[in-house]
């Protein structure tokens, strides 16, 4: 599809697709691998929690680094090795990539959210403060709730948009080493660049911060509910149930859809709540949480 330069062009914050699990619900799940697989003369839920807890506090410059291109995913990895030292070796980064993503939740509202998406066929930009680790996983769920081909270019050296999809493009942190909202002022510059009209580009995120940024820059800017719930998309998404059977979001009975994305939230590894939690107010500098 060819668009023109008066189209619409949306910037979204990548977070507003899935929801994320607050900090506690991950470090909970990193305390449960210390209390199963530790050999600890204190063999305490609350130990492995405090124990877990402050270890968090050691790899907080760690985190930061890795959302920003400064550590590669397998030197991540490898730090989170030396803490989990007692996990069984073959099994360790599997372990600990599985808790690490605990943080990404898909529920149906992130299928509706990437079908409204999807629906526009317009170009969209994805924004994102986080890791290589956890955008896989996002782009593993959208290939697995959407009819469409998702992929992550394999190399990804150069600051500059990655085309995932048809009409999508993604920004992420660790590419361009900086977070949001500084993502948002480069992309602008690079579109405009392009010739582009700054009247069509809109920001949609959740984040007040990121929303501020627009403003100060003159982009139009809309919160993420209220973007996601003005219009109903039009186009079927294709599920891919538990049997294999492909199925639409108009023939999926509403029972099996509901049991397969709870099944795929067990898959989260020891779990995680499944209400849609709000995290407008939370902080840029929270590691784990800021996307």
């Amino acid at each position: 599809m060819q668009n023109n330069l008066d189209d619409p062009i949306y910037i979204i914050n990548l977070s507003a697709i899935p929801r994320l699990a607050s900090i506690s619900h991950v470090i909970d799940n990193f305390s449960s691998l210390h209390y199963q697989y530790a050999e600890s003369r204190l063999h305490f839920e609350w130990y492995s929690k405090l124990w877990v807890s402050l270890k968090y506090l050691t790899i907080t410059s760690s985190i930061n680094g890795y959302k920003l291109g400064k550590i590669a995913t397998n030197a991540f990895i490898s730090k989170l090795q030396a803490i989990f030292y007692f996990l069984p070796a073959q099994e360790s980064t599997e372990l600990l990539e599985r808790t690490w993503n605990s943080l990404i939740i898909w529920d149906i509202e992130s299928t509706k959210r990437l079908g409204n998406l999807i629906d526009k066929n317009k170009p969209i930009y994805f924004i994102s403060n986080t890791n290589p680790l956890n955008i896989e996983r996002i782009i593993g769920f959208f290939n697995q709730y959407s009819n469409i081909a998702w992929e992550l270019p394999k190399e990804q050296t150069e600051a500059k948009p990655l085309k995932i999809a048809n009409n999508f493009f993604l920004c992420p942190s660790y590419l361009f080493k900086e977070g949001t909202p500084s993502l948002i002022s480069t992309l602008k510059n690079s579109l405009l660049a392009q010739g582009k009209n700054l009247e069509t580009l809109l920001l949609v995120s959740q984040f007040q911060r990121d929303l501020g940024k627009a403003k100060e820059l003159g982009i139009k800017w809309q919160s993420a509910d209220s973007f996601f719930n003005n219009f109903v998309p039009n186009q079927q998404l294709s599920f891919q149930p538990l049997n294999g059977q492909t199925m639409t979001t108009s023939t999926i009975p509403v029972p099996l859809l509901l049991n397969n994305l709870a099944m795929n939230s067990r898959q989260n590894f020891f779990g995680v709540e499944n209400e849609r939690e709000s995290i407008q107010n939370h902080s840029e500098k929270t590691p784990l949480l800021r996307q």
